[in-house]
C-alpha cells in the first residue's frame, strides 16, 4: 500500500505543478495585466502539493482502524478549510489590489485538489 500512496502523492504534484506552467503560460500569453499575481500560482501549489502529502502520510497511517480514518479525515478536512481561508486572508492583507486573481487561483487550485483528493482517496481506502 505503500507504493499507492507514494504514486498518488507523485500524481498530485505532477498534476498540480502542469496547472502552475498552464496558469503562467495564460497570464503571459492572455492576461499580461495580472502578472504581479505569479507569486500566487506559486504559493497555490506549494500549499496543496504540501498538504496533500501531510494528509496522505496521516491517513496511510491509520487506514486500517475505521473510526481513527474518520476522524482523521474530517481533522484534515478541518485544517484545510481553516488553513485556506488564514491564507487567502494573510494575502489579501499584504495584497489587496491583485486579491481577486488570487483568489481564483487559489479556486482552480483548490477544485482540482479536492477532484484528486476524492478519487485518490477512495482508490487508496
Amino acid at each position: 500500500m505503500r507504493r499507492a500512496v507514494i504514486m498518488a502523492e507523485v500524481a498530485m504534484v505532477v498534476l498540480l505543478s502542469l496547472t502552475s506552467f498552464i496558469a503562467n503560460l495564460l497570464i503571459d500569453t492572455r492576461y499580461p495585466e495580472y502578472s504581479g499575481a505569479k507569486p500566487a500560482i506559486a504559493l497555490s501549489s506549494a500549499f496543496f502539493c504540501l498538504f496533500g502529502v501531510i494528509t496522505f502520510l496521516a491517513l496511510e497511517g491509520v487506514r486500517n482502524d475505521a473510526v481513527k480514518y474518520t476522524r482523521a479525515y474530517m481533522v484534515l478536512q478541518g485544517l484545510k478549510i481553516i488553513l485556506s481561508v488564514l491564507v487567502v486572508a494573510i494575502y489579501g492583507f499584504f495584497n489587496r489590489e491583485l486579491l481577486l486573481p488570487f483568489l481564483v487561483i487559489f479556486g482552480v487550485f483548490f477544485m482540482i485538489y479536492l477532484v484528486f483528493e476524492a478519487i485518490a482517496l477512495t482508490k487508496l481506502k
